[in-house]
């Protein structure tokens, strides 16, 4: 099912720390079928407010906490939404401008439960600064000019990363800085590549945190990198590998899109309770695999199933956005036993749902 080495995998950069892999798994080719009930269960449904105020059409991202949703949303112009657990809509967090207390676009967001407080992460780059409710706080502009792409709160400060996208001018840059509360950078970690990406992830937010422990998805080399937060100098590195993983070299030269069958790719992967839990294209087929941190095992299987696209974990319960065509078209998906699952949970769904009704957000746990 799975075979694990132990080595070391140097890539060459530029910067100051060289980045090495702990462990390579190489990825089995397993012809095993797996529904998204297979790994799941316990889905309920919970329908967005209908509200002029709040529509949503491209999710970005969402984070859960106790009591609430956040949705970053790009359906006509960058907006952060906050919705009740139950659907209700809250309020919107700030607004698009060139005004005090507006953001000039939302690369990231993060919020930090305990100070009460959401960051969101514009250009140049400027974290935005408002309460929970809404209210503005104050803008920062960040001494560094790296070029980040995503902020993650963490105790006593923030962890950015810049995905490799760096400025042509920074020959010494690095993929995650480590900033305090005050947003004065107290480390960084893990070098660049060679040369400039311009082309962003396929993985989006490849930055995210369960519990004690950050999980940071390096797309580029197909490594997963886990670190402590209370002691950031723990760092385990898990390189996947096969022979038609996508290498730096194939993107920079273009092979990679000129014959994207040809290579294999992770799409989406999300870090919850010491599994990650990801899907891609692997030996030219979609599967699903899970790779249990703890006990350094990964399962790969064909996957036909709806594909949980943005998601968040939470007391260890599962959230995905889910658009209304997902339930209204359920045909558009192969499998049947897929239908059925959707035709189930469209039944629970409000008499008046329709594709013009908001998004819902789906729960559901681990097997």
């Amino acid at each position: 099912m799975y075979c694990l080495s132990y080595t070391l995998i140097f890539f060459s950069c530029k910067e100051y720390q060289q980045i090495q892999a702990d462990i390579t798994v190489t990825i089995p080719n397993n012809k095993e079928h797996l529904e998204l009930q297979d790994v799941f269960t316990g889905f309920s449904v919970i329908e967005l407010e209908n509200n002029e105020k709040c529509m949503l059409g491209k999710v970005e991202k969402m984070q859960c906490t106790d009591s609430m949703f956040y949705i970053f949303d790009r359906k006509a112009m960058p907006s952060l939404f906050a919705f009740h657990k139950d659907g209700k809509f809250s309020r919107k967090i700030g607004d698009c401008g060139n005004g005090r207390g507006e953001y000039q676009n939302i690369v990231d967001f993060t919020v930090d439960e305990q100070k009460q407080r959401i960051y969101i992460l514009s250009e140049l780059p400027t974290v935005i600064v408002y309460s929970t409710n809404g209210d503005f706080i104050k803008t920062v502009r960040l001494s560094n000019k790296s070029f980040f792409r995503n902020i993650l709160k963490i105790k006593d400060g923030f962890i950015f990363s810049t995905n490799h996208l760096r400025r042509e001018e920074y020959e010494r840059e690095s993929l995650l800085y480590f900033f305090d509360d005050d947003f004065n950078m107290t480390d960084r970690k893990l070098g660049v590549l060679p040369k400039p990406m311009f082309q962003p992830p396929f993985v989006r937010y490849p930055l995210q945190k369960d519990g004690d422990t950050v999980c940071y998805y390096d797309n580029f080399n197909t490594c997963f990198h886990f670190f402590s937060i209370s002691d950031i100098s723990k760092h385990k590195s898990v390189a996947l590998y096969n022979d038609r993983i996508s290498t730096y070299e194939d993107v920079i030269s273009e092979r990679f899109f000129k014959n994207a069958t040809d290579y294999d790719e992770i799409t989406r992967e999300y870090y919850a309770n010491g599994t990650v839990y990801g899907w891609g294209n692997f030996f030219g087929v979609y599967n699903i695999f899970l790779y249990d941190t703890k006990r350094n095992t990964l399962k790969v299987s064909r996957y036909t199933d709806w594909n949980p696209n943005i998601m968040d974990y939470r007391d260890c319960i599962f959230y995905s956005v889910i658009s209304p065509d997902v339930f209204l078209n359920p045909e558009m998906y192969k499998s049947k036993k897929t239908s059925r699952l959707l035709e189930r949970l469209k039944d629970s769904l409000s008499k008046d749902y329709s594709f013009n009704s908001n998004f819902c957000i789906l729960s559901f746990k681990k097997k």
